[in-house]
């Protein structure tokens, strides 16, 4: 499409009409316009943009309110009396108070019984086993005590086979456990060691089964000293952690990237100042009807 072309003279201010533009000059002109409109719908849009976050800042409001600091006033360290000279027994029964001992024994007893009886019924038990020489009157809280004392210290001398310990050969021989304990009576408390009473156990799979039953009252006691005996300072820390566990529990974990690679996860909360274990829940896989699965 042509138009006129007008021309004005600058000294007279004259209009001097010329002759039409062609198409190429008309596309030209067009082309501009389009790209002035862009550029306007971009300051437009960059306008909105900004209009909307000043606005949002508008919102704030400088408040009347102070934080209030949270002080940490308490008192960090144990919560109960020692003896002068305390010994290594006085701070184990801080977590492990005689009592406890006391209903391991006649858990331990009451399970071997029932389980001996058991087995005379039913013809199973050999003229020759060691299990014919448990005591009548049971075990008590000493040889529990000894008993678990002999378990720590294999912890620190390994043998190939437990009954090494035993063992009277001179390279192989470790004076302290036959002292303490004769091999046999060492192997029937480790048969029977019991900690909860069987005649209030729910199977798994039933309405009111607890995971964590077979630990009887013994769990609970511990952890509760646990928290009893020291008050941890302001610096804690959160986290799970790993008990080396191989024996048959449903909620065992496997992680190859631990150096405990099997056990049982727990979440623990610690004094960071020292590392000790304030409080301890286990972490279970889901149990149908048990509420404290997690």
């Amino acid at each position: 499409m042509a138009a006129n072309i007008v021309f004005v003279d600058e000294g007279t201010n004259d209009e001097v009409v010329g002759g039409e533009d062609s198409d190429l000059d008309e596309n030209t002109d067009n082309s501009e316009s389009s790209e002035e409109e862009d550029d306007r719908r971009e300051e437009d849009s960059d306008g909105e943009a900004d209009s909307e976050e000043e606005t949002e800042e508008d919102n704030w409001v400088l408040g009347d309110r102070i934080p209030r600091r949270l002080d940490f006033t308490a008192d960090r360290g144990l919560n109960v009396e020692l003896p002068n000279n305390p010994s290594f027994s006085d701070y184990f029964h801080l977590l492990f108070p005689e009592n406890l001992f006391n209903e391991i024994a006649s858990q331990t007893n009451k399970y071997a019984t029932e389980t001996i009886a058991s087995l005379q019924r039913r013809g199973r038990l050999p003229q020759h086993s060691r299990f014919r020489n448990w005591p009548e009157d049971g075990v008590t809280a000493g040889e529990i005590k000894a008993f678990l004392a002999m378990i720590i210290a294999m912890g620190l001398v390994n043998q190939e086979n437990i009954q090494d310990y035993w063992s009277i050969d001179e390279v192989l021989s470790t004076p302290f456990f036959p002292q303490i304990m004769s091999r046999d009576k060492f192997m029937n408390i480790l048969t029977f060691f019991h900690l909860c009473d069987n005649d209030d156990y729910v199977p798994r799979g039933q309405e009111g089964y607890d995971p964590i039953k077979k630990l009887g009252t013994i769990y609970s006691v511990v952890t509760g000293k646990f928290s009893d005996v020291w008050k941890p300072g302001k610096n804690i820390c959160i986290d799970e952690g790993m008990i080396p566990f191989r024996g048959k529990v449903h909620f065992k974990v496997y992680n190859p990237d631990k150096p405990d690679k099997y056990g049982v996860k727990s979440y623990q909360l610690c004094d960071s100042s020292n590392g000790y274990c304030c409080r301890s829940s286990l972490k279970m896989l889901p149990v149908l009807g048990h509420p404290h699965g997690k």
